[in-house]
């Protein structure tokens, strides 16, 4: 859906329209998920120190046996596994019971802003 869809259907009073309410209403809930680079620390501090060492350690000996999990362990260790990248979420999916899995997904998980410049564009076809 585009956004202009989405201004659409939300049945907003586009005759008298304030571009910068519009586009407040249509931030409320909206997240988006961005590449976020991290390792140990984060996965440690978003799932406690033990939980998270013990994660950790799993991902540490599956590294043995798994080349997939091999290399993003690496990543882990250089804090440059991308916690928004579509293949690192479905390792996560694949790995990561919950409620561990909810929360390292989220870690990249930001909200997202609609501006009143966007809303304006949208409505006037650009």
């Amino acid at each position: 859906m585009t956004l202009l869809d989405e201004i659409k259907s939300r049945g907003f009073d586009l005759v008298h329209r304030d571009d910068g309410a519009i586009a407040a209403a249509l931030s409320v809930g909206r997240t988006k998920v961005q590449t976020t680079l991290g390792g140990a620390g984060i996965v440690m501090e978003t799932l406690g120190p033990t939980a998270g060492a013990a994660l950790l350690d799993q991902i540490q000996a599956l590294s043995t046996t798994n080349s997939a999990v091999k290399w993003a362990f690496v990543l882990i260790n250089r804090a440059e596994l991308d916690f928004g990248s579509p293949a690192t979420r479905a390792m996560i999916d694949s790995l990561v019971p919950e409620p561990a899995r909810t929360a390292l997904k989220n870690i990249a998980v930001v909200p997202e802003i609609i501006t009143a410049q966007q809303v304006a564009k949208a409505l006037e076809g650009q």
